[in-house]
């Protein structure tokens, strides 16, 4: 007979489970285990009696009472928490971020400092989240008072939202400061992560919420967040936005912001695939920061005929899911015959180099406007001709225009000199061709006139008009050119080929249910209502491309009914199947590593969506309980503090050899406690810690907090 305790983790709770266990033999000899008695979460101290009884008992010994239960048995005045909170305030002080917020907040000298009060709501934060209100509660039950020494009635309400107003003001000094002390402490950066998430509301919100649908699918008012954080997950620049931003501007916006920390100097970073579009892309290219993204896969045939699109369509799949094994070897082989290097069970890389795009997309800002541009090719064309040794019949078939094109070409060379220059400098960026040529075919003293009036008669905010793709490349611009790598997964493209196969099915299940009941005798609806009921099918499914849905009188059972058709588009399934699998990573050129590096590079990214998890569900980040901006940026700011924390919780525990994450830890050190016992002279005494505790300890360097005379010299009870 002996005691067992176990501790199960659903979500993000942990319940503990204390019962007596009886072993014994079945008939076949096999052990088993009887239950004879569940205690549910028994206290630590009642855990250790139960135990000592038992083994005493089993060794027909009379129980000792111990000191530290005869300690017990003195009035207990107050369980304080003291492990968890401790450890967490500890790893505060260890990166001075008090000292450092009472530099930078403005009221930092007053009766508590900001910094402290800081350091007690990410602690709480840490150990258990709740609103600001709620922390003024815990306060007073936790041993921080002591350790901070600040009254627990300090720490009022009025005084929390105080230091939330001046939090907010100091983030951004905060945050640079913050990532210079996170270089400082774990060297430099190998690789960045940049990423958004979003947050919600209960009630209205403030005036950065705005309705859209969060991640999870649903329709909520909340705020954007955006994170970069460093390889272990460190936070490092953070920004609430508004809830309707624009992911891939949002992420720019932070970057342009960073790239002239001398911490973030060539090192690689890496961002989801919400900025692989096109346009960020060439941003990107053009910024000369090294970048690694994913190109979205409507995108894919724009940058490479390299690229296997299709490639893979000849393998035969068994629908009934029994023969895997016979369909991943084949897709292998496949991938292997197109020139994939298999570096792992799902991962088959084909590496591209770099290339230019084959979309020809030139770097943006070497793209002249089209007034320029034309100028330009009038210059490049005149001198040219002017050598003797091209004709202009010469030079149009090389340019591919008309003769009578290049002539009219030539004609805005009879522009003035002054407004030529004004041109080139960029005034008439928003002026067509045509308007340029009508102002070249005025007399000379009329021209200045005429181009002034041509530039009243434009947008002035509007956007440069630009030349169309064979005038950029008479003028050779520079094109856009990339590190691409294409990966396969074998395993992920049997998954999108079926699930894509069970849409179809569901769909078609829908629409001939819907037949059934427009073939019934009292059915009413009409060819609106059937399109749009069918729409909505098509919209759930992302199909609406793909089909069109005719409406048709047909004879059912003896009467006349509507029924509604299905027609798949078989090309643009193909097209839309033919990425199956497929996954274009790319780079800046400057980014130097192998295709199986950069594929790490790229999936290494979760140490952001992490730290999103961890700030959502650990730190309680949603939903906000706040009502206006400052307080709701404090807010995120305390849980990135808190997450900072907390990553380098793990870090410690890490490299003391203990795997753990920084919430089990905290749990663990949760249940023991700081008890303050009414003798002559108050004293507190720590609860004696279990092995995992002891482990977590001695891993951190922390076991004297365990030690009753430290705690004397460092705490007096209040």
């Amino acid at each position: 007979m002996h005691v067992r305790v176990t501790n199960r983790q659903r979500g993000t709770k942990v319940y503990r489970s204390v019962q007596i266990v009886h072993s014994f033999r079945r008939p076949d000899g096999m052990p088993a285990n009887k239950v004879l008695a569940s205690f549910g979460n028994l206290p630590e101290l009642e855990t250790r009696n139960l135990k000592a009884a038992i083994a005493a008992s089993r060794e027909g010994k009379t129980l000792v009472v111990a000191e530290e239960a005869a300690k017990a048995a003195w009035k207990v005045a107050r369980n304080l928490a003291w492990y968890d909170a401790g450890v967490a305030y500890r790893i505060w002080q260890a990166w001075g971020l008090t000292e450092l917020i009472d530099e930078l907040a403005p009221d930092s000298l007053t009766e508590v400092s900001t910094g402290e009060v800081t350091a007690a709501l990410t602690v709480q934060r840490c150990v258990e989240p709740d609103s600001k209100l709620a922390a003024t509660r815990w306060y007073r039950t936790t041993a921080l008072p002591e350790l901070q020494g600040i009254a627990p009635a300090q720490l009022n309400n009025t005084r929390v939202h105080r230091v939330l107003e001046s939090l907010d003001h100091i983030e951004q000094p905060l945050q640079q400061r913050l990532a210079r002390r996170i270089a400082a402490r774990n060297g430099p950066f190998v690789c960045l992560f940049l990423d958004c998430t979003d947050t919600w509301f209960v009630g209205r919100g403030p005036e950065l919420a705005r309705k859209r649908v969060t991640k999870e699918g649903l329709l909520r008012k909340g705020i954007g967040i955006v994170l970069l954080c460093d390889s272990r997950g460190f936070p490092l620049r953070w920004a609430t936005v508004a809830g309707n931003h624009n992911e891939a501007t949002t992420m720019r916006d932070i970057l342009r912001s960073t790239s002239e920390q001398s911490w973030f100097e060539d090192v690689p970073f890496v961002v989801d695939r919400a900025m692989g579009n096109k346009v960020t892309v060439n941003e990107l290219v053009e910024s000369e920061l090294p970048f690694v993204t994913a190109v979205p896969v409507d995108e894919l045939a724009s940058y490479s005929p390299r690229i296997p699109l299709g490639g893979f369509d000849d393998v035969e799949l068994d629908s009934r899911q029994r023969n895997d094994k016979r369909a991943l070897k084949a897709l292998r082989d496949k991938a292997d015959k197109q020139g994939f290097e298999q570096i792992g069970a799902k991962r088959h890389v084909l590496d591209l180099g770099v290339f230019a795009k084959a979309d020809g997309s030139p770097l943006p800002g070497l793209v002249p406007s089209r007034a320029v541009a034309t100028l330009r090719l009038a210059h490049q064309a005149r001198i040219e001709l002017g050598g003797g040794e091209t004709t202009q019949e010469q030079l149009a078939g090389r340019w591919k225009v008309s003769t009578r094109a290049l002539r009219r070409q030539l004609k805005v060379l009879d522009l003035e000199p002054v407004i030529q220059e004004r041109i080139f400098a960029g005034d008439a960026d928003r002026l067509s061709t045509k308007t340029l040529l009508t102002i070249a075919q005025q007399d000379p003293g009329e021209q200045k006139a005429a181009f002034e009036q041509a530039l009243e008669a434009v947008d002035e905010q509007g956007p440069a008009l630009r030349p169309r793709k064979a005038v950029l490349d008479l003028l050779d611009v520079p094109p856009v050119k990339v590190r691409g790598v294409v990966l396969f997964n074998p395993e992920r493209f049997l998954e999108q080929r079926r699930n894509a196969q069970v849409k179809l099915d569901k769909l078609h299940e829908h629409v001939d249910k819907l037949n059934r009941q427009l073939a019934l005798p009292g059915s009413r609806m009409k060819p609106e209502r059937i399109l749009a009921n069918v729409g909505a099918a098509l919209k759930h499914h992302k199909l609406l491309s793909i089909f069109e849905t005719p409406v048709e009188t047909r004879t059912v059972a003896g009467r006349e009914a509507y029924q509604v058709r299905l027609l798949r588009d078989d090309e643009q399934w193909q097209r839309r199947r033919r990425s199956d699998g497929l996954t274009l990573l790319i780079s800046h050129p400057s980014v130097e590593c192998s295709a199986a590096e950069l594929v790490e590079l790229y999936f290494a990214k979760d140490k952001v969506e992490k730290d999103f998890k961890q700030i959502k569900s650990v730190l309680d980040l949603r939903p906000v309980l706040h009502r206006t901006d400052p307080k709701v940026r404090a807010h995120v700011s305390l849980c990135m503090l808190a997450l900072l924390v907390q990553r380098d919780l793990e870090r410690r525990l890490g490299d003391g050899g203990v795997k753990m994450t920084a919430a089990w830890a905290l749990h663990t050190l949760s249940t023991a406690k700081l008890n303050r016992y009414d003798v002559d002279t108050p004293t507190y005494s720590a609860t004696t810690p279990s092995r995992a505790l002891q482990r977590i300890l001695a891993a951190l360097g922390m076991e004297n907090l365990a030690n009753d005379e430290t705690i004397a010299e460092e705490l007096t009870p209040r």
